[in-house]
């Protein structure tokens, strides 16, 4: 039932993963107990528990004779297994639950990280690659936002690598016009940040190209159309890969496009031809 995982996989569930993961949010005294999560997986369709090593007493599963680890729940779903992390413990749960502190009601967990918390359901270490499967990520979608439906005081959902956050029925949406056919929900997975000379960079990208894009600061003059610019050559990235030399894109208003690869790799450098 391990796959063979090594004593560094189990370190790393102890904290929250800093890439590819779906991110649950939460108001930050608001995240849920292990308890809490075993509880809403009971409810969930389409996620169940598999392995249960959250440190509490009725964590060890039978048959598995793996060290226990107090900092992960796996779950599972159409066949993908995933590693949910950032539960707090019983002591903080208490109390959180006699805390009154909220965050405003508009704020987001982009400007003001510090009043969120959030659960992270990461893809298992057999899953792991040098991009992300656009099967599995539909799956830890589901999983996801099938599991923050049953748990109280789901605010939001995001991608972790791309530091995106989206409101539940957002969220929702986009993920059902996606399994219907419709385009990659870009702004799901990939946030846009300016850069210091005006230009501006994708954030998460890398997930699913192996690259980040880069625009130079002429096609950011205006920063909306600069965003709207970022966001479509993402999306036509992603079926291709890593840009190696140099290609040339049309976009719908006949503006011709060129993206060259950095020096170090890293980047798909965005310019006016």
């Amino acid at each position: 039932m391990d796959g063979g995982r090594s004593d560094n996989d189990s370190a790393a569930r102890n904290t929250v993963r800093s890439s590819g993961a779906l991110l649950i949010h939460f108001a930050a005294n608001r995240v849920p107990s292990a308890e809490t999560v075993r509880d809403a997986l009971q409810a969930a369709d389409g996620v169940s528990l598999s392995i249960d090593r959250s440190g509490s007493p009725d964590g060890a599963q039978s048959g598995d004779d793996r060290e226990v680890d107090p900092g992960f729940i796996e779950v599972v779903g159409s066949g993908v297994s995933a590693d949910l992390t950032g539960f707090v413990t019983p002591a903080a749960a208490e109390r959180n639950a006699a805390s009154t502190t909220y965050p405003r009601a508009d704020s987001d967990p982009i400007r003001e990280p510090e009043a969120f918390g959030a659960l992270a359901l990461s893809p298992g270490p057999h899953l792991s690659g040098p991009v992300m499967n656009a099967s599995i990520l539909k799956t830890l979608c589901r999983m996801a936002l099938s599991l923050g439906r049953e748990l109280p005081g789901t605010v939001g959902y995001g991608w972790s690598d791309g530091a995106t956050f989206h409101f539940p029925d957002a969220f929702g949406d986009a993920l059902a016009n996606w399994e219907a056919g419709g385009r990659f929900p870009v702004d799901l997975f990939v946030g846009f940040r300016s850069d210091l000379d005006g230009g501006l960079s994708s954030r998460g990208l890398h997930v699913f190209t192996g690259q980040e894009i880069r625009l130079d600061p002429q096609l950011v003059a205006d920063p909306s159309e600069g965003r709207r610019l970022a966001a479509r050559l993402a999306e036509q990235l992603i079926p291709i890969g890593k840009i190696d030399g140099t290609q040339q894109f049309t976009l719908p208003d006949g503006r011709i496009i060129t993206l060259e690869r950095s020096p170090n790799g890293r980047f798909a450098r965005a310019f006016p031809a």
